[in-house]
C-alpha cells in the first residue's frame, strides 16, 4: 500500500445539481491528494479502496473483473496489464478501470493509474451523465512522498511521455448550452531545471491531443455521437509551470494555462499535481515523473471546457 494521488471529478453539470446539464458550467477544480490510498497490488491482483461520504468503497480484480488485457509496458523490464472491474451493490454501483506496470521479479517495483466511479443505486443503465462520482489516480511506491527522491543539484532533465483522461465542452449555442464528453490521448513533456529548482512543461504541445475510445468508451458513446466539430480537444496545449518542488518529492500548482492554435482562450484556471520517482538511473536523475492534472477554460464566445488526466513520463536519455 502507498499514498495514491487522486484528483475528484464531479459531476453535478451532469445530474441534478441546481438547473439543466446543458446550461451550468464545470465547479472550479479541487485540490490534489498526495497521500490518499487508493490502490493494493500484489501477486498480479489488484484492489482499489475508496472512501466516501463516510464511507469505504472496495473493488477488486478476483471478485469484480469484467475484462483484463495484457498491454504493451512503457517502463523498461516491466509487464503491464488493465483491468475492468463492476461491482453492482444495494447502496450503489462501483466501476474501475486501472492499467498497472510492475517488474515480475521485484513486487515493490510497480506504478498503478486508473478511474474509480460509483453510481446510484436505483439506475438500470450505467453512464457517467448519472455518476455521482469520478476519481482519477495514480499510484505506486516508487511515488510515495513518505518515501521521497534524492534529486540532484545541477543539470536539467527532460521527460516525456503519454497522458489520457476526459475531455468535457460545453458548446455556447445562442442561449443554450451543448455538452459533451470524449476520452483524449496527448503527449506530455517536462524539463526538470535541478539548478533552479522548477518544472515546467506541456500536454499537447509535442503533438496533438486526439480524441479517441482509450478506457471509458462505453460510458461516453451517447454524448461522443452527437459532438459537434467544436468539440474537438486538438489544437489545445495546457502548460504548467515553472513550479518548484517540495522537499517530499511532489509538484503542485494551483494554475494551468490553455491555449489554442486558432480560438481565443478569455480565460484558464487548474490545478496541476505530480511527482518524481524515487527510482533513480544510474546518473542520479529520477527514472520517471507521474502525476494528475484538470485544467478548465472558456473561449471568447462563451464555451467552455475541461481536460482532466493523468500522465507518465520517463527520462528522456541525451542525444
Amino acid at each position: 500500500m502507498r499514498p495514491a494521488f487522486t484528483c475528484v471529478l464531479f459531476l453535478c453539470v451532469l445530474s441534478a445539481c441546481g438547473g439543466s446539464p446543458h446550461r451550468e458550467p464545470p465547479p472550479p477544480p479541487e485540490q490534489i491528494n498526495f497521500y490518499r490510498d487508493t490502490t493494493f497490488f500484489s501477486g498480479g491482483k489488484v484492489e482499489i479502496v475508496e472512501e466516501r461520504g463516510g464511507r469505504t468503497y472496495k473493488i477488486n480484480s478476483e471478485e469484480h473483473t469484467v475484462q483484463s488485457t495484457p498491454i504493451p509496458a512503457r517502463i523498461p523490464g516491466h509487464v503491464a496489464q488493465s483491468w475492468l472491474m463492476v461491482r453492482p451493490e444495494a447502496e450503489g454501483t462501483q466501476m474501475a478501470y486501472v492499467i498497472i506496470s510492475w517488474d515480475n521479479n521485484d513486487p515493490t517495483d510497480y506504478l498503478a493509474g486508473g478511474w474509480w466511479s460509483v453510481f446510484p443505486q436505483d439506475e438500470e443503465e450505467v453512464d457517467l451523465f448519472t455518476a455521482d462520482r469520478l476519481v482519477y489516480f495514480i499510484d505506486g511506491p516508487e511515488i510515495d512522498p513518505t518515501n521521497p527522491p534524492v534529486l540532484p543539484v545541477t543539470g536539467t532533465a527532460t521527460y516525456a511521455g503519454i497522458s489520457s483522461g476526459l475531455f468535457q465542452y460545453i458548446e455556447a449555442v445562442g442561449y443554450a448550452r451543448h455538452y459533451m464528453f470524449a476520452e483524449f490521448l496527448a503527449p506530455v513533456q517536462l524539463t526538470a531545471d535541478f539548478d533552479a529548482g522548477v518544472v515546467q512543461g506541456c500536454i499537447g504541445c509535442t503533438g496533438e491531443i486526439t480524441a479517441g475510445e482509450v478506457h471509458i468508451a462505453s460510458l461516453l458513446q451517447s454524448q461522443t455521437a452527437a459532438a459537434t466539430p467544436r468539440a474537438d480537444p486538438s489544437g489545445y496545449e495546457l502548460h504548467f509551470g515553472p513550479v518548484g518542488w517540495r522537499e517530499d518529492g511532489t509538484i503542485y500548482q494551483e494554475t494551468m494555462t490553455v491555449m489554442h492554435r486558432s480560438r481565443t482562450i478569455a480565460g484558464s484556471v487548474g490545478v496541476f499535481g505530480a511527482y518524481f520517482s524515487n527510482r533513480p538511473v544510474q546518473t542520479g536523475e529520477p527514472r520517471l515523473t507521474a502525476g494528475l492534472y484538470e485544467a478548465d477554460f472558456e473561449e471568447a464566445d462563451g464555451s467552455l471546457g475541461r481536460f482532466n488526466g493523468s500522465f507518465e513520463a520517463l527520462l528522456q536519455k541525451p542525444e
